[in-house]
């Protein structure tokens, strides 16, 4: 279940990181899993990282490697 302290993480590193010009995906999962304690898959961390940049209009490198 997604908790607002994910939606929050993810603010964040997209606040943090936009101004590269992407964000990596396997990166921003690797911080978020750093930064908060959750029980999401890497797979719903991945959507929630790739929703939100998409509101942004941030670009997104999806590198995540299907496991």
């Amino acid at each position: 279940m997604r908790t607002v302290d994910e939606q929050v993480a993810v603010e964040q590193l997209l606040d943090e990181n936009g101004a590269a010009g992407f964000v990596s995906v396997r990166a921003a999962i690797s911080i978020l899993r750093q930064r908060v304690d959750t029980d999401l898959s890497d797979a719903e961390l991945e959507k929630l990282v790739v929703t939100a940049a998409a509101m942004r209009r941030t670009a997104i490198q999806l590198d995540r490697l299907n496991t």
